[in-house]
């Protein structure tokens, strides 16, 4: 499933019952994995490296192009982790010392191994289905975290005073993005913020009472395990 914020009351240009942003199950599941791998919850060795069995290793072996492994001061080895052939490493030359300094002053470095045997991740991203299913058996295997006890974006109580929350069928990312779209004049003048919008009293099937709760900005109101809704059947669009 995926969610929808949609505004409550027009503020700051934008009108009441505006699709504010969309939350597609990937997306979901790739925040709540952060979280739980987050470099801020690793522990690391006394020289400030990352160890090589934290999750945060495995999610980036999982996510990441590239590994990269110090073969000397001057020579790094550059792994393919996506190429399932016999070519999928190579040697590059590089001031290995001088770029380990560098990144080793940040606190937050995301290089990982033993000094002298140093490793760090690089290249293009995998944030697909199939990445995030190996991440979450990886941080099931090595935690109590649960993947069904993560199945809702972490909106702060601020955020559910302020919106309505809805669960929806999954979207796509071009689904998702066009639910930030705005509305456009025929000379392609921005007319509303957002072009898709929801009748909150209408569309929703809240009662009265439900409705009131909503537009009460003092209660945090979360209905997303109570009902779950299929978007073509609310959902409306700006002419």
């Amino acid at each position: 499933m995926a969610e929808i914020a949609i505004k409550v009351d027009d503020f700051d240009g934008y009108l009441d019952g505006d699709t504010l942003q969309g939350f597609s199950r990937l997306g979901i599941r790739r925040v709540h994995a952060e979280n739980i791998c987050g470099v801020g919850k690793m522990r690391r060795t006394r020289e400030g490296l990352l160890p090589t069995n934290c999750l945060l290793r495995k999610y980036m072996q999982r996510v990441r192009q590239y590994r990269f492994e110090r073969v000397s001061a001057g020579v790094v080895l550059r792994k393919d982790l996506r190429s399932r052939g016999r070519d999928n490493a190579e040697e590059m030359p590089m001031d290995v010392r001088q770029y380990l300094r560098r990144r080793l002053r940040k606190a937050d470095n995301l290089i990982f191994g033993l000094t002298g045997r140093e490793f760090w991740y690089g290249g293009s991203w995998d944030f697909s289905h199939s990445a995030f299913d190996g991440v979450w058996g990886d941080i099931e295997t090595d935690s109590n975290e649960r993947e069904a006890d993560h199945t809702e974006w972490p909106f702060t109580p601020a955020d559910k005073r302020e919106h309505l929350v809805v669960t929806v069928d999954d979207m796509s990312e071009p689904e998702r993005v066009e639910l930030q779209a705005p509305q456009l004049g025929a000379k392609g003048q921005v007319i509303s913020k957002r072009c898709n919008f929801v009748r909150i009293a209408d569309d929703l099937g809240l009662t009265g009472q439900e409705v009131d709760d909503v537009r009460n900005k003092t209660r945090e109101v979360d209905i997303r395990r109570q009902r779950q809704f299929t978007r073509a059947t609310f959902l409306r669009v700006r002419q």
